[in-house]
């Protein structure tokens, strides 16, 4: 473990190119990818451990379930944009993988594992096929990945 993991994170990130070229797709979803040291201080937060079921409800590109994946949690994830969801294939073989929309992903997975561990970076205001902004976006998508939450 390095010295000061927050300090290498910054440094890692600062040699890889930034995310200021969006799509449109990407722009109208809120998809801004989370910068590492805070999806590692996340997954600190988050307190995993390799007896956890870590759900990312909005996965993206992985980061948040990279470092769980590093503490050794199963994982669960979800991603609504083809693209991303293609990169998590790649990424993390064998993994459930959901596409739907993550403002109702406990009714969707109603049934299904549970989670121990959500580890999540939400839009701030957008909804899929949503045109006007959504100031209802987090916090349905918070609530609805809280209510998969093992009890």
């Amino acid at each position: 473990m390095p010295q000061n993991p927050l300090l290498e994170l910054q440094l890692l990130e600062s040699l890889c190119p930034t995310h200021t070229r969006r799509s449109e797709e990407q722009l109208k979803l809120q998809q801004f990818s989370t910068p590492l040291p805070l999806a590692y201080l996340v997954a600190m937060a988050g307190q995993i451990c390799s007896d956890d079921l870590v759900l990312e409800p909005s996965a993206g590109t992985g980061i948040l379930a990279q470092f769980a994946k590093l503490k050794g949690a199963s994982l669960m994830l979800n991603e609504l944009a083809e693209d991303r969801s293609k990169i998590l294939r790649r990424l993390f073989g064998g993994v459930p993988l959901f596409g739907v929309n993550a403002e109702q992903i406990n009714d969707y997975l109603a049934g299904k594992t549970q989670p121990s561990v959500v580890l999540m970076n939400p839009p701030f205001s957008s909804s899929p096929k949503v045109r006007n902004r959504n100031p209802d976006a987090t916090p349905r998508h918070i609530n609805s990945a809280l209510q998969r939450l093992v009890i």
